[in-house]
């Protein structure tokens, strides 16, 4: 019975003394598992409804980077000019009678070798690095204000993805390419259908020129999907200053034209009419996109199944600031272009 009670209080003690322990011993706070970044699944691109904030943020890094740019011109200039002069001084010693001052010319002429050596080495990648950063930069930037409209959910892009020239061609609204350069690939949702964008320049040979080549779409490229059962397809043209066109479509030739206004063409190798198949707001909805100094070009081809935008803009958006600053109204005329686009693509007929 005694026994009993003393290994009672002894289990006693001894738990009491394991969770005094347990009370010691700090405990150790959960890890938290910070998500894989899968290229597949794209950078999600956050709204940016300030616009000042992202043109004083992409200014910034414009001035940065030009400053650079400035002063590595300016540093090549200054070395060119040392290295000019010394092979002179070489030279002029090399050719000398005097044993010294052959010795001190070629001396001269090897030190002047390893400097410039070592500042290509030490220079080469600097402002290259440099540039690609920024570029990367300023077009997250961009995009971040370019799709502030709720309406687009789920922006994702894709910098290492690019579009080739079948993903264009099968569109048949340009021919003939050979090559094509693309960029800012960008997937999101627009009132909840899947919409893909990217930045595209499509070339082909100049005929009767070798190995010269002409632009033949350069701007803004938009796919999606559509609900419309037809055969063929149908091209809707805005056409810019009759002066300056571009990008016009050149795959037509089993296309017939089914509508032809001032600045409005329509294409089809379908028998079925506009109305049949868009319903009757589709044109006025159309033209209510207007082409100017920057929107210099207007394409739209609808498959079944498939409708392709294409874009055409002047370099205030194609090109990235650097030599000038941002240009705000450019990219609000884009920022418009690519919603009232949208609407019209995602039309209820």
């Amino acid at each position: 019975m005694y026994q009993e009670e003393e290994n009672s209080k002894l289990n006693e003690q001894e738990t009491v003394a394991n969770e005094e322990v347990k009370e010691e011993v700090p405990q150790e706070a959960p890890v938290e598992e910070k998500p894989v970044n899968n290229p597949e699944d794209g950078i999600l691109i956050a709204r940016r409804e300030n616009i000042s904030e992202v043109t004083e943020e992409i200014e910034s890094k414009r001035q940065g980077l030009l400053a650079m740019f400035n002063k590595t011109k300016k540093y090549s200039r200054i070395l060119m000019t040392i290295v000019v002069i010394a092979v002179i001084g070489a030279i002029i010693m090399i050719f000398n009678n005097l044993m010294v001052l052959k010795i001190i010319g070629y001396s001269l002429a090897g030190v002047v070798l390893v400097a410039m050596v070592i500042y290509y080495m030490v220079s080469k990648n600097k402002f290259p690095n440099a540039s690609k950063e920024y570029i990367k930069e300023v077009t997250r930037l961009i995009n971040e204000y370019d799709f502030d409209d709720p309406r687009f959910t789920e922006v994702r892009s894709f910098p290492d993805k690019k579009l080739s020239r079948t993903d264009l061609e099968v569109d048949r609204v340009y021919c003939n390419s050979n090559d094509i350069g693309s960029r800012n690939f960008i997937k999101a949702k627009f009132d909840g259908k899947d919409v893909e964008i990217s930045e595209n320049v499509l070339y082909s040979n100049v005929p009767g020129r070798k190995n010269q080549r002409s632009v033949v779409f350069l701007g803004k490229y938009v796919s999606l999907e559509n609900d419309k059962k037809f055969d063929g397809r149908f091209i809707f043209n805005l056409k810019g200053n009759p002066e300056k066109l571009v990008d016009q479509p050149n795959d037509i030739e089993d296309c017939k034209v089914l509508l032809e206004e001032e600045g409005l063409v329509v294409y089809s190798s379908n028998d079925k009419s506009i109305k049949e198949i868009f319903g009757t707001k589709f044109i006025s909805k159309l033209k209510e996109i207007r082409t100017d100094d920057k929107l210099l070009n207007f394409v739209m081809v609808f498959w079944a199944g498939h409708t392709a935008i294409y874009m055409s803009y002047d370099d205030s958006v194609t090109v990235l600031p650097f030599e000038h600053p941002f240009n705000l109204n450019a990219q609000d005329k884009y920022k418009a272009d690519l919603v009232a686009a949208l609407e019209l693509a995602t039309l209820e007929k």
